[in-house]
C-alpha cells in the first residue's frame, strides 16, 4: 500500500481520513475551543503555498505591528499581472474615427 494514492470513494480513503480526522478536519472552533484561545487566519510572507494559518489575538497583533502584514501586501500585488495601458480619445474627431472603424469591423 506504501507510494499508492488513494481517493475519495475508495474504502480505505475514510479508514484513513478517520484515523487522522475522526471523521473531519478540525475546525477554528474545534482548536479554540480546546485551549480557549481565540484564533484567527493569516498568510505568511514568503509562503509560496499561501496557506492560511491560524494564530492567537497577540500573535496577529504582532502579525500587523511588526511589518508581516505590509510585506504580505507587496507580494500580492507583485504577484499580480499588469494591467494593459489603455489608448485615450482626446478630441470628438478621433471618437468618431474610432466609432467608424469598429462600425465597419462590425459590418463586415
Amino acid at each position: 500500500m506504501a507510494g499508492e494514492l488513494i481517493l475519495p470513494g475508495d474504502p480505505a480513503f475514510g479508514d484513513m481520513y478517520g484515523q487522522f480526522f475522526a471523521g473531519r478536519p478540525p475546525s477554528v472552533e474545534d482548536v479554540a475551543n480546546k485551549d480557549g484561545e481565540t484564533y484567527h487566519f493569516v498568510v505568511r510572507p514568503g509562503t509560496a503555498e499561501n496557506l492560511a494559518v491560524p494564530v492567537t489575538e497577540s500573535e496577529l497583533d504582532d502579525y500587523f505591528q511588526s511589518g508581516e502584514y505590509d510585506a504580505r501586501l507587496e507580494e500580492m500585488e507583485a504577484s499580480q499581472p499588469e494591467e494593459p495601458e489603455l489608448e485615450t480619445v482626446e478630441t470628438m474627431e478621433e471618437l468618431e474615427g474610432l466609432l467608424q472603424c469598429l462600425h465597419g469591423l462590425k459590418t463586415h
